[in-house]
């Protein structure tokens, strides 16, 4: 094994340039958007496939398609559920909270 030697200066920048690259990495994880399978946005919706298309093809959750297949902006699913929990509120339901967001799945 070969050992290279460096400056100390030359390796204090190599340390910064590292934590700078860190520090970008952790900002685009936080800012990362999150798609889900038409299984998943099901699930999150506690809907079945047709109402999901429905809502596709009425515009009120964003997708895009992949080849045969449809994934779904994970925060317009939320909102979807929030408008629909709103909607529903007023009619004197009690409405379970978001799939994903309780373990508890109320009836």
């Amino acid at each position: 094994m070969a050992v290279k030697v460096i400056e100390e200066h030359e390796y204090l920048k190599l340390l910064e340039r590292l934590e700078k690259l860190e520090q970008k990495v952790a900002s685009l994880e936080k800012t990362a958007v999150q798609w889900l399978t038409t299984d998943q946005a099901c699930q999150q919706l506690q809907c079945g496939r047709e109402k999901l298309d429905s809502l596709r093809k009425s515009g009120k959750i964003e997708y895009r398609k992949i080849g045969a297949t449809y994934r779904y902006l994970a925060s317009s699913i939320a909102d979807c559920y929030e408008e629909t929990i709103k909607a529903k509120s007023g009619r004197g339901k009690k409405l379970p909270k978001l799939a994903n967001q309780s373990k508890k799945r109320l009836s």
